[in-house]
């Protein structure tokens, strides 16, 4: 029992769309991961993979945090930065592979990311679950609904009395 409020709590500090910011946050640990997994591939590493790679493991160790939180000032510098990072690895990987040469991204963890990112986009535009007026339920809704039925309550109130 203690671990589900302990999964509950640890659920609901993440920012909403709770489902997409945890597999954002998944995306950034995998591109973490692959980063690190090519620093400490075996030597020697060419200065670009070396740049590539760090620029995954700074943009998602940093993006991670900051897409748990909502922090979207600080997450979308941090996802161009893995973005390209990633991008670079890859352009590299593709070129490499003409001359029969290792990658410098691991493929389980391509995989796995690519996966999660199609999620997430089948997540965001399902028409059921992320239509107009059916958004998700965030605190920031609760409060303006409250407000918004505050204000009818002193119109009437007022209305009543004039």
């Amino acid at each position: 029992m203690s671990t589900q409020r302990w999964y509950s709590r640890l659920w609901g500090t993440l920012y909403e769309p709770r489902t997409i910011t945890a597999l954002m946050v998944s995306v950034y640990t995998l591109l973490v991961l692959n980063g690190v997994a090519v620093i400490f591939d075996r030597p020697p590493h060419e200065w670009y993979y070396l740049v590539s790679a760090l620029f995954m493991v700074i943009g998602g160790s940093t993006g991670a945090p900051a897409a748990w939180r909502g922090a979207r000032w600080l997450e979308a510098p941090m996802a161009a930065l893995a973005c390209a990072g990633l991008v670079g690895a890859a352009i590299m990987d593709i070129a490499r592979q003409l001359y029969n040469d290792t990658m410098a991204i691991k493929p389980p963890i391509l995989v796995v990311m690519l996966a999660l990112f199609f999620a997430m986009r089948a997540l965001r535009i399902w028409p059921d679950i992320y239509a107009p007026d059916k958004s998700p339920i965030t605190s920031e809704r609760v409060a303006q609904a409250k407000a918004a039925l505050a204000i009818k309550a002193e119109q009437e109130a007022t209305e009543g009395h004039g």
